[in-house]
């Protein structure tokens, strides 16, 4: 039971963290935009996870991960991207989500290398 907890927050939080910072650093300051953010990881990491190890365990890791990459990803990113725009009225949600995500992909991927 705590291993399938830890197993949803332990993404969820770096995601949390990563992007909080990664969105403060692009102007997403104020606690309404940053609460937009982790309400909008808080819905979306969890699917996202959650969906990848789905995937992982019916095709394999290899063709699970390619998976998670070139069809899940890219869709997360558009739908936080459609979130941020209307949540926010960013001028360019896309861009935001793109940058946001590539960020808390590669921490992720940095932090699964060194732990």
């Amino acid at each position: 039971m705590m291993d399938d907890v830890l197993f949803i927050l332990r993404p969820l939080v770096l995601t949390i963290l990563l992007e909080g910072t990664a969105g403060y650093l692009l102007g997403l300051k104020s606690r309404r935009e940053q609460t937009v953010l982790m309400l909008m990881n808080g819905i979306t990491n969890p699917l996202l996870v959650f969906t990848g190890s789905l995937l992982m365990n019916l095709y394999g890791i290899r063709t699970g991960m390619i998976l998670v990459y070139a069809v899940l990803e890219p869709l997360v990113i558009f739908v936080e991207g459609i979130l941020l725009g209307k949540a926010l009225d960013h001028p360019q949600p896309m861009m935001l989500s793109l940058k946001l995500n590539l960020v808390s992909i590669l921490g992720g991927i940095l932090c699964s290398k060194l732990l």
